[in-house]
């Protein structure tokens, strides 16, 4: 995987319905959740430096996993979208309304952080604190010398 890992995925699919979903093939898996990442890439890139807020989970020395740094609702609706676009792969139109709902907020989460109605805790552009979108540019306002 290159963003989410198992434990992602089982904290929203049951493990039973996931070879029903994904069939037997791991890389149907790992090329739906880089079109999930992808899809949400799109969304941050105009605030956020995305190479850096989609880095995987990282591992200590021995292999165990090191304490997670990635942000957790990005982790949920990426998890979210990936659910979604598993059971649309199958049969759009017998989507679970639970999917859809949460596909939908996933969508409009990312909306709104990139419209900065949010600003969740990424890396910024440009390394600095503040988004570049959130940065104003200007001067005082024209004066009138003739009153």
């Amino acid at each position: 995987m290159i963003f989410l890992n198992d434990a992602d995925i089982s904290a929203r699919l049951r493990d039973e319905l996931r070879p029903l979903l994904a069939g037997a093939d791991e890389s149907v898996l790992h090329t739906i959740e880089a079109e999930a990442v992808s899809e949400a890439q799109t969304y941050l890139r105009t605030r956020f430096d995305v190479a850096l807020a989609f880095l995987p989970r990282p591992t200590t020395p021995e292999g165990e996993p090191a304490p997670d740094t990635r942000h957790h609702a990005l982790v949920m609706y990426v998890t979210d979208m990936m659910v979604y676009h598993l059971y649309a792969r199958l049969d759009p139109r017998q989507l679970p309304q639970l999917r859809q709902d949460r596909y939908d907020q996933a969508l409009r989460w990312l909306e709104w952080c990139s419209a900065g109605k949010l600003t969740p805790d990424l890396p910024a552009l440009g390394g600095g604190d503040t988004p570049l979108s959130q940065r104003r540019y200007g001067s005082q306002p024209r004066g009138s010398h003739y009153a």
